[in-house]
């Protein structure tokens, strides 16, 4: 039996609150698993570091569909 960790974040909108004219996430879907290696790639001002701060829980997003931690056992 394992225990399996899933993120997943559908819809997500997120604009930094000093900036909120300027939306730097617009209806992000990202699933990242326990174990799988997940790269986030592209050009600077794309939007990385943000996801990152996100899932760490740094800021709330502004508008989001769902936002999920599962655990299970495999």
């Amino acid at each position: 039996m394992q225990l399996m960790l899933i993120y997943i974040l559908a819809g997500v909108h997120f604009s930094y609150p000093l900036r909120s004219d300027v939306e730097i996430l617009n209806g992000l879907d990202l699933t990242i698993e326990c174990g799988k290696i997940t790269a986030l790639v592209g050009p600077s001002g794309a939007g990385k570091s943000t996801v990152v701060q996100l899932l760490a829980r740094y800021y709330e997003v502004l508008l989001c569909i769902h936002i999920n931690v599962t655990m299970f056992h495999n």
